[in-house]
């Protein structure tokens, strides 16, 4: 409506602020509606995302070189990450609580299964009509992947989950239950464990168990993979620590392990295996390499053992503070991982040092949050799950960064959400996808504990009459 003079009327002008104010509403209500659970968690998942895509552009440089399209490596990247975020934003929606128990322990006995293939050394090939179905992949002395219908994975990523649902499954289930009587009521002929509580006998036996899987995935995944095989003993432990079955057994346990650790690397460091033949004796050789680079080697002898190390260095060097700039990296050209195990120094190097703290504040982010989720989670279950999946992805973060700026042993673990790999990545956004639900279950869980102390406070309130 306008006045008579033309000018539009006082109606006019203050609707138009209302109905700004409704589309940023409904805006917000849908955002809210679709990345339910833990927002920050979201915002940080984007930041790790934007990362990824802009380093993995600079680091696989070293593929399109002198190729028509140099787009291609990048874009298939930015695809996937999207994709993965979709399906993350699916998964949150459609995983029920029933699943956090059932579904996930599946994974678990899938994991034990690809594992043993890899563990027994079987070189299965499965093709139809040309077609891979099924088979095992070897790179660098190491049979750590299986591809199935042409998709290349680690059944180590896999059994992270299976690891962590294994775990809390075993100390958060009902005493009741086979799993906990059966045990106990075998050990209960034992004379020194006979004059324990109930309740000591029942804790003893969480510990046992919960120490199992722990077990049998490090003996099928230290063969290939050292790292990870310590990366599971490490979470593993703590998980058992936090749900307070038994500390000061966790905590032996944890010197005892150490203690062992420290003995089998000046072992290895005193072995001659620069001769070996044998398989097994070629990875362990390649432990002793690392061993000895890390611990005694020349940084300035320059060779095919050191030469990631030290052109790590130098990419990190050369970022100083603010960095050489976007696409400006040097050493990706000459660091033989640049997009996978030593992408975080390609970051330093065209982004800086500051860049570089903020990063490490995205994970460290992801770790408190989800600390916040657990203390907030009612069921202990979904609380053990949902830090286990999160110290798995920290974890694995934190020592990625140590081995690049050589604060540890290289050690071939990648930088999660970040470096090139789609399984690794898949995988992860799943974990990402089931700490959200269990955040959004928590959410719905409190506030309907407040809407009925709302409730109970109106009736008391209210006179009777």
């Amino acid at each position: 409506m306008t006045e008579e003079n033309g000018h539009p009327s006082k109606n006019a002008e203050a609707s138009v602020p209302k109905q700004e104010g409704r589309k940023m509403s409904d805006a917000s209500n849908f955002l809210q509606r679709v990345f339910i659970g833990d927002r920050i968690i979201w915002v940080m998942l984007a930041g790790l995302f934007f990362v990824s895509f802009l380093v993995i552009y600079s680091a696989t440089s070293q593929f399109v070189v002198n190729k028509a399209n140099d787009y291609k490596e990048a874009v298939s990247h930015g695809g996937f990450l999207l994709a993965c975020l979709i399906g993350a934003l699916l998964s949150v929606h459609y995983l029920q609580p029933k699943h956090f128990r059932n579904a996930i322990l599946g994974i678990f006995i899938l994991a034990i299964l690809l594992l043993s293939i890899l563990f027994l050394g079987l070189n299965i090939h499965l093709q139809i009509g040309g077609f891979p179905l099924f088979g095992v992949v070897s790179e660098n002395n190491a049979s750590r992947w299986i591809s199935l219908f042409g998709i290349t994975f680690q059944p180590s990523e896999l059994a992270k989950i299976g690891l962590v649902a294994s775990i809390a499954h075993i100390l958060t289930v009902q005493p009741t239950r086979r799993l906990i009587q059966w045990p106990v009521e075998k050990l209960r002929n034992w004379g020194k464990f006979q004059v324990l509580t109930e309740k000591k006998q029942i804790q003893i036996v969480r510990f046992l168990l919960a120490l199992l899987p722990i077990i049998l995935f490090d003996i099928l995944i230290v063969k290939e993979n050292l790292s990870t095989a310590m990366l599971f003993g490490f979470i593993g432990m703590i998980i058992i620590f936090l749900s307070g079955v038994w500390d000061k057994a966790i905590l032996w346990l944890f010197l005892a392990l150490t203690l062992i650790g420290a003995i089998g690397v000046v072992t290895i460091h005193n072995m001659d295996l620069d001769d070996a033949q044998n398989s097994s004796l070629k990875r362990l050789s390649t432990w002793k390499t690392r061993i000895d680079e890390f611990a005694g080697g020349d940084k300035y002898d320059y060779n095919a053992k050191s030469m990631q190390i030290i052109h790590s260095q130098i990419a990190i060097a050369r970022g100083e503070t603010f960095g050489m700039g976007p696409g400006n990296s040097i050493e990706r050209s000459k660091l033989p991982q640049a997009y996978a195990d030593f992408v975080f120094a390609i970051f330093v190097e065209e982004y800086g040092f500051i860049a570089s703290l903020f990063l490490i504040g995205l994970y460290l982010t992801l770790f408190y949050r989800c600390g916040i989720i657990a203390r907030r989670t009612k069921d202990p279950y979904l609380a053990l799950l949902v830090f286990g999946l999160g110290a798995f992805i920290v974890v694995q973060a934190l020592m990625s960064i140590a081995v690049t700026v050589h604060l540890g042993p290289v050690t071939g673990q990648p930088l999660p959400l970040i470096s090139r790999g789609k399984s690794a990545i898949l995988i992860t956004c799943f974990s990402i996808a089931c700490i959200q639900k269990i955040a959004y279950i928590s959410k719905q869980e409190q506030k309907k504990e407040d809407s009925s102390t709302d409730t109970a406070e109106n009736e008391i309130k209210t006179p009777i009459l």
